[in-house]
């Protein structure tokens, strides 16, 4: 075999392991950018707003913690024995918090006081009445991500009648059992978030698919 062979066969192995290599490090390039595009949907998926919310009766005695860290009222200058109480918790179940938030509360009676136990330091929060009939517009800092905001929603004795019109016969005769009619929708906005949730208090169609299933305690105060 000549020299000039020999020479040839080294410079055809040096540049098929150059290809390799090269090769082998587009591959591993790929692939490092497949993960870290998966990794960033994943998080995006895992940061997408979600929520849910329960309606529970009671309120300052049943939820005393969250009760005493209300952002919009002094507790202990509320006369709390005047109302009748239920409470709506709405918890962020994403992992990314919705920074200027806005809660638009529609209800089946007007409210006589609601006061907000929002997640987080320093949280401001304001309540203020909505431009419908029966709503009331809470305005919050951020509802912080896999955490939960309190809702005290206080209603005077009279007003209970009004609830039960969205309730029947003998399930309107207590407060554990009308209270749950008292919400219709709670619509939350805030950055990359426009969510309705509905209450029973509104009247929807068995199975409507416009309908989010509110997860309620039946458990008595």
């Amino acid at each position: 075999m000549s020299d000039a062979q020999d020479s040839w066969k080294a410079k055809a192995k040096r540049y098929l392991g150059g290809a390799v290599v090269i090769a082998l490090f587009i591959w591993s390039f790929s692939v490092a950018q497949g993960a870290r595009s998966t990794a960033n949907e994943n998080l995006e998926r895992l940061q997408e707003p979600s929520f849910d919310m329960s309606l529970v009766p009671g309120g300052p005695e049943r939820l005393a913690d969250a009760y005493e860290d209300i952002d919009n009222a002094d507790a202990e200058k509320v006369k709390a024995g005047e109302y009748r109480w239920s409470t709506l918790v709405l918890r962020n179940t994403s992992f990314g918090n919705v920074d200027d938030s806005e809660l638009t509360l529609r209800t089946t009676a007007p409210l006589e006081r609601v006061l907000v136990s929002a997640a987080g330091w320093n949280n401001e929060v304001s309540v203020k009445p909505g431009e419908a009939e029966n709503e009331t517009v809470i305005s919050l800092e951020e509802l912080q991500a896999r955490d939960s905001t309190f809702v005290f929603l206080g209603l005077s004795p009279d007003q209970v009648s009004e609830v039960a019109v969205s309730a029947s016969g003998a399930e309107a005769s207590t407060w554990t059992n009308t209270y749950k009619h008292l919400v219709q929708s709670v619509k939350i906005e805030g950055d990359f978030t426009d969510t309705k949730l509905y209450g029973v208090g509104e009247i929807l169609s068995e199975g409507s698919s416009e309908a989010t299933a509110m997860k309620s305690s039946s458990s008595e105060s």
